[in-house]
């Protein structure tokens, strides 16, 4: 009995010596999220939440990341609008272009989920993948090869990406995927889940704050 009382009291401590990272835990500025009191939203908010996610197709991480988000994003509050946003750490990354290019044709929802599965699952579509082998991949969507390539070309979808290069380095976005609310909450987190949490908690706090 005395050693199933030691072995109990030692189980005990070790428990509370664990990080904690319940659900209801209360979120900290510099240990769950960064505070960019100057960021601004990707769009304006409008008496909305903004979520974006900072990602790319190359990504293996983002390609991870992407079923447990696209099921959190499906269950938000209607007041919470998630946007995503490609990487634009260089402005000519074919990854970024198709993204926006794709999205300037009302096709890239049906094509976002699909593209990470042929990189990172099924390896039929190359992870460093050009312009016209994105602009071919697209145009099974609808939209003619050639148009498709000369959109990824073109200035309007160039405005595009500085606007996401703009908004990164105003947001300190330094890898993918990242998540920012409104703009000025970078959240950090030490898991998928502990992400959610995170987010979540943001969500309330400006929900509670935000006109609408």
């Amino acid at each position: 009995m005395h050693r199933l009382l030691k072995l109990l009291l030692v189980t005990t401590l070790a428990l509370f010596a664990m990080p904690v990272f319940a659900a209801d835990r209360p979120i900290e500025a510099g240990v769950d999220y960064v505070e960019m009191p100057n960021g601004k939203p990707w769009q304006p908010l409008a008496g909305k939440v903004e979520v974006v996610e900072v990602f790319s197709y190359s990504c293996p991480h983002c390609a991870h990341f992407q079923p447990a988000f696209a099921a959190w994003k499906a269950k938000v509050p209607k007041n919470v609008r998630v946007t995503y946003v490609p990487a634009a750490f260089n402005l000519d990354d074919p990854n970024g272009l198709a993204y926006f290019a794709g999205l300037r044709k009302n096709i890239i929802a049906r094509a976002h989920d699909g593209l990470f599965k042929s990189i990172h699952e099924k390896g039929d579509f190359p992870i460093n993948a050009s312009i016209d082998e994105y602009a071919a991949y697209l145009s099974a969507f609808g939209p003619d090869r050639e148009e498709l390539a000369k959109l990824m070309r073109s200035k309007e979808v160039l405005a595009d990406m500085q606007r996401a290069r703009n908004f990164e380095i105003a947001a300190e976005v330094g890898g993918t995927p990242t998540l920012v609310v409104n703009g000025r909450y970078r959240v950090l987190g030490q898991s998928v889940d502990d992400q959610f949490r995170i987010v979540n908690q943001l969500i309330q706090k400006l929900s509670a704050t935000t006109p609408r």
